[in-house]
């Protein structure tokens, strides 16, 4: 889904909202937000580096780094190399410390990708989640979401941390944690701009992970999505008062 930062368009794109990574011994789930092409980049990079990921850690480190590859690419495209001066040069000689090698450190310093990127998996150590990003909603590049157990990026993840921070805990069923995730999405649905559909996914552990010969992840079925929207519909529509509250409570 891509959204404007100025009028709120929905466009549903026909990829899916994540994509898999890894090996027998760690599975990653990448999805992002924000910029919607410097992804692709990262994507391809942490492709080619998923046969030797050791952790989920680790995925998130491979995706940082190349994010930081980027931002000083653009900088050095933007700045410095219609002046004939490389970044290593800039720093090396101690340019960004006198005159505008100061402005220009400072920009850098301000530029941001505008790109948040979630990395969730299974691996060594259990099921984490960290997020990538340059925004001043985390301290430095990667941080970790351990201690919540989840994670929301995008237009509507305020309201999608709303659902998940009242109802999600480590101890419910698949089946429960996945209907919370359900109405996350479905509560994250009413921001401007967010589409209506959505991808979900299951990594798998223990015995269905050894039979495929190691982890994996797969998309929740359109039939599984379509019994859940109907359980959230039967359970969850908005009332603004109960039938009966006239009965009950006489102000008259």
């Amino acid at each position: 889904m891509v959204t404007d930062t100025e009028i709120p368009i929905e466009f549903e794109s026909s990829r899916p909202k994540f994509s898999g990574y890894g090996n027998e011994d760690v599975q990653v789930l990448f999805s992002s937000a924000g910029d919607a092409l410097i992804p692709d980049r990262i994507e391809k990079h942490l492709k080619t580096n998923q046969e030797d990921l050791r952790s989920v850690q680790h995925a998130a480190t491979v995706v940082r780094d190349k994010y930081v590859r980027i931002k000083q690419e653009k900088f050095e495209d933007a700045i410095l190399r219609p002046r004939g001066i490389s970044l290593s040069q800039f720093y090396r000689e101690g340019l960004h410390n006198s005159g505008r090698g100061k402005e220009w450190d400072r920009l850098f310093s301000q530029h941001s990708l505008n790109l948040d990127i979630m990395i969730t998996g299974v691996g060594p150590s259990g099921a984490r989640t960290f997020r990538v990003s340059d925004s001043d909603e985390i301290g430095g590049l990667v941080e970790s979401f351990d201690g919540l157990g989840f994670d929301a990026v995008g237009t509507g993840a305020s309201l999608a941390r709303d659902t998940l921070t009242g109802r999600y805990s480590e101890g419910l069923q698949i089946s429960e944690a996945l209907y919370v995730v359900y109405a996350a999405l479905r509560n994250a649905s009413q921001a401007p701009g967010v589409g209506r559909e959505f991808d979900i996914a299951k990594i798998h552990t223990g015995s269905s992970a050894a039979e495929s010969g190691g982890l994996r992840s797969t998309r929740i079925s359109d039939e599984t999505l379509a019994k859940l929207e109907k359980v959230y519909d039967e359970n969850e529509i908005d009332v603004s008062a109960p039938a009966e509250l006239n009965e009950r409570i006489d102000l008259e």
